[in-house]
């Protein structure tokens, strides 16, 4: 992910769910943060989401922060708001009316799926959406794809087939909430020696209601994540470090058949070595190996659901190489091996590998900067990232998607408190897959974005 630019204003949302059309609207990302992507386009702002309170916001306002609000969207005419808002702070409106324009003439072109679905509004409980936010209850009749499948050949398409018969009805409502205590502590044993201990506590509630079967059920968990490290430095320049982790995680959701998901637990223990190898420059490498029980995955038998895995497992080794190599070069780059799979499950095969993980990935990026002379503050770089081929459906390990290598370049100068940078992502335009849920649902890569920004620093 590309960080933002220095001297950005800090932002208060990691990601205030910004929906996926604004976001295209303005050339963001979608696998990026929102805010993240806009503080980086205009870093005088401070973005508060769906998460910001609103004494906070109302702060901000007293104060004269340049202050752009993002909501969540709950029908069509909130993105469109959306995307002008947006358009409105990275000023670019025209380009936001041409985007709304492009929404509307995508909404006109499939109509017949929409009268479709005011047909199913028609029939009692077949189709209805709670008021209020996306996240709120709904009530729903739907075919399940796999088990009857209406594939359309896009070469020969032959209309007018049965529709598939509604196999599933669902509907249901989820309350979460989650509180935790964390202590951690280190202690040096003696100059060489260093201990590390700390837990994390969490006091989890979840009340899920199947509104179809009129069922009810809670969960009150507590979980404990502890941990324990050791570091151990014979010289000044080399660490070697060792550490023992739990940990908890509560899972949201419920599966095809209305069930709420068991939190996710894990155990994890990681061997490595931090090696100074002269002023500014060092190389860090670990192996790990990690087990963890109720992972979600997508539902091999219906993409629109997840399921718990019954446990999974992974293990493998990373190295990174961070610093100045000279005082005008510096270096940032990594390998990591890392081999996946499901050790015990009921529904996927065991010794599967896990969705989206590449057993090879990695990345090198170098920046010279000039130190002295009429060029002082002007540098360059470029680098690559690699991503090795990976599972893309749970449910058909023949489907994998493709490899890929990325070419990055950026430059910039400094000037005083300014900054004047230039950054090319995927110079030559590759066409690449990031992830996918299954073979019908691959999410396409970035194509190239060219990036302009200058900065100050007060």
């Amino acid at each position: 992910m590309m960080p933002l630019v220095e001297g950005s204003a800090t932002y208060l949302a990691q990601d205030p769910r910004g929906s996926t059309v604004a976001r295209e609207a303005m050339g963001i990302a979608v696998t990026r943060g929102l805010s993240e992507e806009i503080v980086a386009l205009r870093p005088d702002l401070v973005v508060a989401g769906a998460f910001t309170t609103r004494t906070t916001v109302g702060l901000l306002k007293r104060v004269g922060f340049p202050l752009l609000e993002l909501a969540v969207p709950n029908d069509f005419e909130g993105v469109r708001a959306q995307i002008r808002t947006i358009a409105a702070a990275l000023e670019r409106p025209a380009r936001g009316e041409a985007m709304v324009a492009d929404l509307d003439a995508r909404l006109a072109r499939v109509m017949p799926a929409a009268k479709l679905l005011r047909a199913l509004v028609m029939r009692p409980n077949a189709f209805t959406v709670a008021p209020g936010s996306l996240g709120d209850a709904v009530n729903l009749l739907r075919s399940t794809p796999r088990l009857d499948p209406f594939a359309i050949d896009l070469f020969n398409p032959v209309y007018g087939q049965a529709k598939p018969p509604f196999t599933r009805r669902y509907s249901a409502s989820e309350n979460v909430g989650n509180t935790a205590v964390y202590l951690q502590d280190q202690i040096a044993l003696s100059p060489e020696w260093k201990l590390l201990l700390g837990n994390r506590t969490d006091f989890y509630n979840q009340t899920f209601r199947d509104k179809v079967a009129n069922e009810r059920t809670e969960q009150d968990r507590t979980g404990f994540s502890p941990r324990a490290g050791l570091v151990y430095q014979p010289l000044s320049f080399l660490a070697l470090y060792g550490n023992v982790a739990a940990s908890f995680r509560p899972n949201t959701g419920f599966d095809s058949a209305s069930r709420p998901f068991a939190p996710e637990t894990g155990f994890a223990y990681e061997v490595g070595a931090k090696l100074d190898l002269f002023d500014g420059l060092s190389v860090t490498a670990a192996a790990f190996h990690i087990e963890k029980e109720n992972v979600l995955t997508t539902d091999p038998a219906d993409f629109f659901f997840q399921i718990a895995a019954g446990a999974v497992r992974s293990e493998g080794f990373d190295i990174s190489l961070v610093g100045q190599v000279t005082p005008e070069f510096r270096v940032i780059g990594g390998y990591a091996f890392i081999d996946a799979a499901v050790t015990r499950d009921e529904v996927l095969r065991v010794g599967s590998p896990l969705l989206n993980i590449p057993r090879h990935s990695g990345s090198l990026l170098g920046i010279y900067e000039v130190q002295a002379g009429d060029w002082k503050g002007f540098g360059i770089g470029g680098g690559f990232r690699a991503v090795g081929s990976r599972l893309g459906d749970s449910g058909v390990e023949s489907f994998r998607l493709p490899g890929y290598i990325l070419t990055d370049a950026l430059a910039y100068y400094r000037y005083e408190n300014l900054r004047f940078g230039l950054n090319v992502d995927n110079i030559f335009d590759e066409t690449y897959y990031e992830r996918s849920y299954n073979t019908f649902w691959v999410g396409v890569g970035e194509p190239r974005r060219v990036t302009v920004s200058m900065t100050a620093r007060f």
